[in-house]
């Protein structure tokens, strides 16, 4: 069997496969960065155990392009053939693609479809190739676009999605699992797309989604590998969009929507400012299908408004009210606006009633289109100026650049809530829009 090097992010990959094997899990999509052991795992070394437990069952293991699959396929096989895996499973034999080939060393058979003697199978074939016929326990998709240029293509994008709605997802047996590992390119690829089919409608496949950033909380994923010193070399030199979905799991929508990233100004040193206020767009749910609440932080001058800090979290009600209070006594501004929907009333309510925070109800067009058409003049005039460097600056450009395709909205409706009021809105009930 070739040698494997253990990285331990893929430890905690493995407790899911383990679940996937036992039935536990159904749906499983693994985000993850180039070169970081996502395939070897998934589509060679996880199908051989899985079939070594279930010798009878089949699986289909898809890529961008048959070779590639196929290529999967044949190395998968030199594990299944290995003395490792006949230790590991002494009643399990290898089958060959077609009868009579038994006498042939297996590197030199066919590798579309090879199995076990007692009638399991994997079978290797390419996005968009035919399954008539045949189908699964476990379905193994492995990156379903080759580069960029495949995954901008609007068309590519449907005739993968769909290949796997009338062809892939229909040969799946009524029990079977389905494993998606991908590095993304595009917001609207095929996870993107299953994962909003998944909050649209409750009734179609949820998925459990693995996500491996190559930098978390500035530590870099597989350190062994790919120090972060490598990882920032290789954003240098593909750029931060690029490096932030091939590598961080992020993709996010090419520039030309309403809000443009060369439109925003920077600073290095903070003015004095008229007045600062916090602008806060509220949700009170923790779970990951949620909306986050977002407070941005801004100050004011003459000739432009500046974004000092931007919080973002998923929390429930007790400790987002904590945390308005606490960046409420660090930055003590002079205003605290809230948008007056059923998620903010209460926290109105309840500010106004215990604390001297200086709160403004803010009633929003419901059009967030509208809202932020309203405010892009001023951006697009250089008035609105962001840090230079901060931890959430890439995060916040990218969301507001992708509006109103991405994937959340919060930092958006808190921006253009607060450049309204600043724009010169009045008084402690007032309508932004």
């Amino acid at each position: 069997m070739p040698t494997y090097e253990v990285a331990e992010h893929l430890n905690d990959l493995d407790v899911a496969l383990e679940a996937v094997e036992r039935g536990e899990l159904k749906r499983l999509i693994v985000i993850e960065p180039p070169r970081h052991g996502k395939s070897e795992k998934i589509s060679l070394r996880f199908p051989c155990w899985y079939l070594g437990r279930h010798p009878i069952d089949y699986i289909v293991q898809a890529g961008y392009a048959e070779s590639i699959a196929l290529t999967h396929s044949r190395k998968a096989r030199d594990v299944f053939v290995s003395p490792q895996m006949t230790t590991l499973f002494p009643q399990v034999h290898y089958r060959p693609e077609r009868a009579g080939q038994e006498t042939i060393v297996p590197e030199r058979q066919a590798a579309h479809e090879w199995g076990t003697v007692q009638g399991g199978s994997y079978y290797a074939v390419g996005i968009g190739g035919g399954l008539t016929g045949r189908g699964f326990n476990l379905g193994i998709i492995d990156d379903p676009v080759k580069d960029e240029e495949e995954a901008s293509s609007q068309t590519i994008r449907n005739k993968v999605w769909d290949w796997y709605t009338t062809v892939f997802r229909t040969r799946a047996e009524p029990d079977a699992a389905i494993i998606i590992v991908m590095t993304r390119w595009h917001m609207d690829d095929l996870v993107g797309r299953l994962l909003k089919q998944a909050r649209e409608d409750p009734a179609s496949d949820q998925w459990t989604v693995l996500h491996f950033p190559a930098i978390k909380d500035g530590k870099a994923l597989w350190p062994e590998r790919y120090p972060l010193e490598e990882l920032e070399k290789i954003r240098s030199s593909i750029g931060g969009r690029a490096f932030e979905s091939l590598y961080q799991g992020n993709p996010t929508i090419a520039e030309g929507q309403i809000i443009k990233r060369d439109w925003w100004q920077y600073y290095k040193e903070r003015p004095e400012f008229i007045r600062i206020i916090h602008s806060w767009d509220t949700a009170f749910k923790d779970k990951q299908q949620n909306d986050y609440s977002v407070c941005t932080v801004w100050g004011e001058t003459q000739t432009g408004y500046y974004l000092l800090d931007v919080w973002r979290g998923k929390v429930e009600f007790p400790e987002l009210k904590r945390t308005v209070i606490a960046l409420f006594e660090r930055d003590k501004p002079t205003a605290v606006i809230v948008e007056d929907k059923a998620s903010g009333q209460s926290l109105i309510q309840e500010l106004e009633r215990e604390t001297k925070i200086p709160v403004l109800p803010v009633k929003v067009d419901s059009n967030k289109v509208a809202r932020a058409n309203a405010v892009t003049p001023t951006i697009e005039a250089g008035r609105v100026f962001i840090p230079k460097s901060a931890p959430w600056q890439f995060d916040y450009i990218e969301e507001l650049s992708a509006f109103p395709n991405a994937e959340h909205d919060d930092q958006v409706d808190s921006t253009t809530q607060a450049l309204s009021f600043m724009r010169g809105i009045q008084g402690k009930e007032f309508m932004v829009g």
